[in-house]
This record gives C-alpha cells, structure tokens and sequence, in this order.
C-alpha cells in the first residue's frame, strides 16, 4: 500500500514537468498571437465599441438604484474595465516575467578558488603529497 502512494506520488511528480506558461496558463505561442491581435486595426473598433459600452452602463450606474440593481450594474462596470484591460496586463505580465526570468548562470571559479574550502584543499593536498 505504502509503495503504491510512493508510486502515484513519484508519477504525480515527474508528470509535472511541463512547459512554461504564462499567465492565466497560456503557452507563449498564445500570447504573441493576444499581441499580434492588439496591433490590427479591429482592435481599435473593439475597444471603441467596448469604451461606447462602458459609457452606456455607467450612466445606468449613475440614475437612481435600488441597493440589488446598484451592486449588480457596479459588476457589469467592473467587467467591463476588466474587459478591457486584460489583453494588455497579461502582456505587461509576460514582459515583467521574461525581465525577472534570470538567465543560466555559469560558476565563478573565482568564488571557488577563492573560498576556505580550496585553500583547506590546497594545505592538505600540500602534505599529501610530500
């Protein structure tokens, strides 16, 4: 039984190893296509369309609500500028990640030479050798 755990666990484990995914899990060829996307002209009459909209259901926002109808048409407010935005914060999201993404760093042999360790080597390997 413990060994089945083990087993489940270890496959569990290895089967993670996937490829790196931006944000909201999308692969890097997603979010180019999402950039490509936002550079077309059709882009521009999408966020018109979405900033016409937005102005309609704020001026509803703005009339006389009831406390249910307020707290609902502040939802549709939200959604909206949420709409709006999220094409270009999960881009900013994969540019901030790709400047924090640290590229493979070599060893400094320096540090190594350098360290208490390699001169403790260097005096025993002095008197082994004599």
């Amino acid at each position: 039984m413990l060994r089945d755990i083990l087993r489940r666990f270890v496959h569990a484990r290895v089967q993670r190893a996937k490829p790196s995914q931006g944000p909201l899990g999308l692969t890097p060829e997603q979010l180019e296509h999402l950039d490509h996307l936002r550079s077309t002209p059709a882009w521009r009459h999408y966020t018109q369309a979405l900033e016409g909209l937005y102005q309609q259901q704020l001026a509803a926002l703005l009339r006389p609500l009831g406390h249910d109808a307020y707290l609902f048409q502040c939802g549709v407010v939200f959604a909206l500028e949420r709409a709006a935005t999220v094409v270009d914060d999960l881009l900013s999201a994969r540019d901030h990640h790709a400047k924090r993404a640290k590229p493979e760093q070599q060893p400094d042999v320096r540090a190594v030479l350098s360290s208490p360790f390699w001169h403790a080597y260097q005096r025993t390997r002095g008197t082994a050798n004599t």
